[in-house]
């Protein structure tokens, strides 16, 4: 996966971990900490922070549909929310401590804080996956961490087909598992809404069925690496030029459109590790 653009970051060996110096509109700001695990499983690196303005971006842009569609299916949380006394929740927020992101609200018209990343992932991803299925988002909702430097969400997913599943696991048909993502929408007190994402991840949408290439990160949630709209008899990727702003060549796009028929067959192909084509992931 390559990133649209890239900001150029410093990186300084501490003793509290790793410092990432970052340029910004109007100034340069300094984070410090180890990355959150969310971003070090999701295979993320070199990251760096960019406000984006939304309406007067003069990049080239996704289809209206693709974008606006992403937008809306990306969970809110209020900035104020705070999750006490749900030990299990708190556990989850910790983990998505050190996030690299500045929760405040943006000056202007800025809606987007986009987290760029340069790795590589092919578009099927089955050797990084713990599991792999086919379901039917049911719910979203998006969360806080406990030190409000990062922002994820979590996705309902009721079960329908295994497809990659190893044979210590416990996940059966029909059953609703849970799948998080980096990133979410932040209601702010003013009523302002402003979205943190990576750069060209989108969000699943409710009562839709994808193939969700997962990795497991506790007891029970799953990360989505990457997945595939099933709309009709066609398939899309959730990832990608659909929902990038600017330009990018992405490995998901060449499934964009794609009829089922052909879909599953490479699907099924890379199952069976068929193609020789060997990735890196750094």
């Amino acid at each position: 996966m390559r990133s649209a653009s890239r900001r150029r970051t410093t990186k300084q060996s501490t003793k509290e971990g790793t410092k990432l110096t970052l340029k910004k509109k109007g100034g340069t700001f300094a984070l410090m900490g180890v990355v959150s695990l969310a971003l070090l499983i999701g295979v993320l690196t070199n990251i760096g922070v960019q406000s984006q303005q939304g309406k007067a971006n003069s990049q080239a842009q996704p289809t209206a549909k693709g974008l606006s569609s992403d937008d809306e299916a990306t969970p809110i949380v209020n900035s104020t929310s705070q999750n006490v006394g749900d030990e299990k929740r708190e556990n989850k927020n910790r983990r998505h401590n050190h996030g690299g992101l500045d929760v405040a609200e943006s000056p202007g018209d800025s809606t987007e804080v986009v987290v760029s990343s340069e790795s590589s992932m092919p578009d099927f991803p089955f050797k990084l996956s713990d599991l792999v299925v086919g379901g039917t988002v049911t719910d979203s909702n998006a969360f806080l961490s406990a030190d409000r430097t990062g922002v994820y969400s979590e996705y309902t997913v009721a079960v329908s087909d295994l497809i990659k599943s190893p044979a210590d696991s416990t996940v059966r048909k029909h059953d609703s598992i849970t799948a998080e993502r980096f990133g979410g929408r932040v209601r702010f007190p003013s009523g302002q809404i402003v979205r943190y994402k990576v750069i060209g991840r989108g969000s699943p949408v409710k009562n839709t069925k994808y193939i969700f290439f997962l990795r497991k990160v506790d007891a029970d949630s799953y990360l989505i690496l990457t997945a595939y709209e099933l709309r009709g008899n066609q398939a899309f990727a959730l990832d990608g030029s659909r929902v990038n702003r600017g330009r990018g060549d992405w490995p998901f796009d060449k499934h964009n459109g794609q009829d089922l028929t052909s879909f599953k067959k490479n699907l099924d192909k890379a199952f069976k590790g068929e193609s020789n084509e060997t990735y890196k992931v750094y």
